[in-house]
């Protein structure tokens, strides 16, 4: 079973990912954008269109076939990447035609990575990012993310996701345990 978590920075994924993984015995996969911040790239909004497009790519590739397990858990999933990848493109690049390529060709990746997962919670915001060294805790940056995910999942063919109600990482996790079970059986 791969469980998905949708939703800008700051709003208990990670948290929750982990006590989920704790409770359920799965492996977890955290956030591809920390990995490259560790390798020096930057992936808040002074990322380059390469450590952008590098975090959401690597992403897919993890879900698609690039990790050995039936089963995971991720804290975010390449559409969150693409959200700030998106982002990026529209505020903070300037504009061209091979970087709208390279948008493209990601988008089509996104889409058959968000495939794989069989339950997708998405984490709308109920409060402020805290600083946690690599995204930014600048509320506006925070909801258009989260506007972008919104729009995304619309748009989307995806069927399989639950908004998250408001709760403690360890609420939130026994609600989708409680979701996921049944699925598990």
């Amino acid at each position: 079973m791969y469980i998905g978590f949708i939703g800008s920075h700051g709003t208990g994924k990670t948290t929750t990912a982990e006590e989920l993984s704790s409770m359920m015995d799965i492996p977890f996969l955290g956030s591809t954008a920390r990995t490259a911040s560790a390798y020096g790239l930057e992936v808040n909004q002074e990322a380059t269109m390469m450590s952008q497009l590098l975090v959401t790519v690597s992403r897919a590739n993890q879900v698609l076939g690039g990790f050995d397990s039936k089963d995971l858990i991720t804290d975010r999933t390449a559409l969150d990447s693409y959200a700030y990848t998106t982002y990026q493109a529209d505020y903070v690049w300037p504009s061209d035609s091979s970087m709208r390529w390279y948008i493209d060709q990601s988008w089509r990746l996104v889409q058959n990575a968000m495939k794989k997962y069989d339950s997708l919670f998405f984490f709308p915001i109920l409060w402020a990012p805290k600083e946690d060294g690599l995204r930014k805790t600048d509320l506006k940056y925070q909801a258009a993310i989260d506007d972008r995910l919104r729009m995304f999942i619309r748009e989307s063919t995806l069927n399989n996701i639950v908004v998250m109600p408001p709760g403690t990482p360890t609420e939130r996790a026994h609600f989708i345990q409680a979701s996921v079970l049944p699925v598990m059986v």
